[in-house]
């Protein structure tokens, strides 16, 4: 037979089960299901939009790092990939990844992974893949295009490096391949362009070669390098941006860093964006 516990608010017996622990708040129905659930809050469904880019190639003519969002068109100018139904009080992973010294590192949310941009120190191969001479790297399927061809008589050029957009350019006279085109991505509230592919060079330098767009140095733009070009480009790390409804709020564990916390992406939207570092992250109704 259940017992019956008297509900001390003085409001009507609370049938079976038993009452929370001891306060100074009166008991009530609430407490007692949260007493049987184990006194912990419930989570609830979060549709999480997400940007990740990896870090850029380094070295002459660098690949772009891969390119994947959720929110508007994705790497090889492929469609939205399908946004994260995530959940509160849950621990997602993310991971940024860095530039120089060889190919990018790659970046990660949740089960989505951008692979970082060749470089010429490895075999080329990447997010977007590096330009060369005779060899060059190969992007991947929705991140990113193939590097261009160069050539060599009495001077040598290379071609430039794959973008998320284009793939590298091959070279003309006494001139390297332009960068393959980056992305432009809106998730923040505002257009910046990401994964540009690094220039290629001649070392005659007559013409300088131009890097694509989203490799042109800004900090986390995953573009790929063009360190032995006259008209060199910097490379960069990668980023990744999750964006979701503005009733709840990011919670940024130990490891990462971010330069925008719960900021306003418009539209009843925040959006935050980690620039470096590995952990973990969670959410929680604000």
């Amino acid at each position: 037979m259940s017992r019956v516990f008297k509900n001390t608010s003085g409001g009507k017996a609370i049938s079976g089960g038993a009452l929370g622990a001891r306060s100074n708040r009166p008991n009530s129905t609430l407490q007692v299901d949260g007493w049987r659930r184990g006194g912990g809050a419930s989570s609830v469904p979060i549709v999480v939009n997400y940007l990740v880019v990896g870090g850029g190639g380094s070295g002459t003519a660098g690949g772009g790092g891969g390119f994947r969002t959720s929110a508007g068109t994705s790497g090889q100018n492929t469609s939205a990939e399908t946004a994260t139904t995530a959940a509160t009080l849950t621990p997602y992973v993310v991971y940024v990844g860095g530039f120089g010294g060889g190919d990018g590192g790659d970046s990660c949310w949740n089960t989505v992974v951008s692979i970082g941009g060749g470089s010429e120190s490895g075999d080329g191969n990447g997010g977007s893949g590096r330009g060369g001479v005779n060899t060059v790297g190969s992007g991947t399927t929705g991140q990113g295009n193939s590097g261009g061809y160069g050539q060599t008589s009495w001077y040598t050029s290379w071609g430039g490096g794959g973008g998320a957009a284009g793939g590298g350019g091959g070279v003309s006279e006494y001139r390297g391949g332009d960068g393959g085109s980056g992305i432009s991505s809106s998730i923040t509230g505002s257009s910046q362009a990401y994964s540009g592919g690094g220039c290629g060079y001649s070392n005659v330098n007559t013409i300088p070669a131009n890097a694509g767009s989203g490799a042109n140095g800004i900090a986390n733009q995953g573009g790929g390098g063009s360190t032995a070009a006259a008209n060199a480009s910097g490379g960069s790390a990668g980023v990744v941006v999750l964006r979701y409804p503005n009733t709840f709020k990011c919670i940024v564990g130990a490891g990462l860093t971010a330069s925008h916390t719960d900021s306003d992406a418009g539209g009843g939207l925040k959006y935050t964006r980690f620039t470096v570092g590995s952990g973990t992250v969670s959410f929680e109704e604000a």
